[in-house]
């Protein structure tokens, strides 16, 4: 009786160390989940801005764009203007006809360092102040008199016709509620356009309005079109045949003004 006792003792002990030991797991079976933290804190942008080349629905070219530097020489705030276009209109005949003439395409440095291109023109505004402190903002755009540089003439009646598309560049955020993206500036200042206004909450990321057609652009550079006559047919000057002209080159400036929170401003367009 004594050896039976023995026996069975020894297989009860058994048991529990393997009872004790490694346990047995399903395939698959969760046996541990843990949770750690992960922070960042973000601020409104920086002043050191890249500006963003449009889509211009091809690869070619790859263009580097420097940004524009304020009037006052100040460095770029969270919200900024960072391109906006120089445009010239080249060589025109005088004539007692109404008269249409393209604006010259802008030419930019290739990435690749490796000469130059025509690129596509373009404004664009940055807000990199935060979704949930972006108030708005209105882009507005004037147009002085056209000045003959040889007497002070007004060259009257002188419009400029901008025919683009808005490209937001992928932001998630909400587009500005107004984009014109067919609009005339007629010379004056009281003639100034609204062009993009953001409403409160909308406009976060990079905005640009384009004007051109890069497919069209890169076609008059492959049939040999000379730096000062390629053209850019998104944006025309319109001179009246009735207009007193001198034979003279003139002058006009464009005054594009970005102004922060849309309830800021009144008698948006």
């Amino acid at each position: 009786m004594k050896k039976l006792v023995a026996i069975t003792s020894l297989v009860a002990l058994s048991l529990n160390i393997l009872a004790g030991g490694t346990a047995v797991l399903a395939n698959g079976e969760i046996v541990q989940s843990s949770k750690t933290d992960a922070n960042i804190s973000l601020i409104a942008g920086s002043s050191e801005k890249e500006v963003l080349p449009p889509d211009t629905g091809i690869d070619e070219p790859k263009v580097v764009i420097p940004p524009v530097v304020p009037e006052d020489g100040s460095e770029l705030g969270p919200l900024a203007i960072t391109y906006v276009p120089t445009l010239n209109f080249g060589n025109g005949e005088i004539s007692q006809q109404d008269k249409e003439f393209a604006a010259l395409a802008e030419w930019h440095p290739l990435a690749d360092q490796d000469g130059e291109a025509p690129f596509i023109s373009f404004v664009q505004v940055q807000d990199a102040r935060g979704a949930n402190n972006s108030n708005g903002w209105i882009l507005n755009v004037e147009l002085s008199d056209f000045v003959s540089q040889e007497s002070g003439n007004i060259l009257r009646g002188a419009q400029i016709h901008f025919s683009g598309q808005l490209d937001n560049h992928g932001s998630e955020s909400s587009n500005p509620s107004t984009v014109l993206n067919n609009f005339v500036l007629n010379t004056g200042a009281t003639a100034s356009q609204n062009i993009m206004v953001a409403n409160n909450g909308e406009g976060a990321g990079a905005y640009s309005l384009v004007w051109g057609d890069q497919a069209d652009l890169n076609r008059q550079l492959s049939l040999g079109t000379e730096k000062g006559e390629l053209q850019n047919n998104a944006i025309k000057l319109f001179v009246p045949g009735s207009s007193a002209k001198d034979e003279a080159a003139y002058e006009a400036e464009l005054t594009w003004t970005l102004t922060a929170g849309y309830d800021n401003v009144e008698g948006t367009n």
